[in-house]
């Protein structure tokens, strides 16, 4: 004997049901413009403190103009500014602590990796 559904509601068919459901639907949160527009702020200051600076000074240079040297460290650290600010202006608007660590981190490794970067370059002067 199998158990069909009826037009009362009766039998396991019904599970499928909205209004018969044990666990109400997931609602998976969606992010507002506000948010999309900062972390797409945080991804162009990596792309500043990142590729910029390598087109300014070639990593795999054997020296390079000192003047050339410092305005790839300083786009660096612009771009290491914009992404720790674009998290702190989220993190103050959302309160979670990893949106700021998203925005530390990666600011001290880009401003860390350009101190190295500069000075054995100047180094090879």
């Amino acid at each position: 004997m199998s158990t069909t559904s009826t037009s009362k509601g009766t039998g396991p068919a019904t599970q499928r049901d909205p209004e018969n459901r044990a666990q109400a639907p997931i609602r998976w949160p969606k992010a507002d413009a506000t948010t999309i527009g900062a972390v797409t702020v945080w991804a162009l200051g990596l792309v500043v403190a990142l590729a910029v600076p390598a087109l300014i000074v070639s990593p795999g240079s054997r020296g390079a103009d000192p003047s050339d040297i410092w305005t790839a460290f300083a786009i660096s650290v612009v771009g290491s500014a914009i992404v720790l600010f674009s998290m702190a202006f989220l993190w103050r608007r959302k309160g979670e602590a990893g949106l700021l660590i998203l925005g530390l981190v990666p600011a001290f490794a880009t401003v860390s990796g350009g101190i190295i970067f500069a000075t054995t370059m100047l180094s090879r002067g």
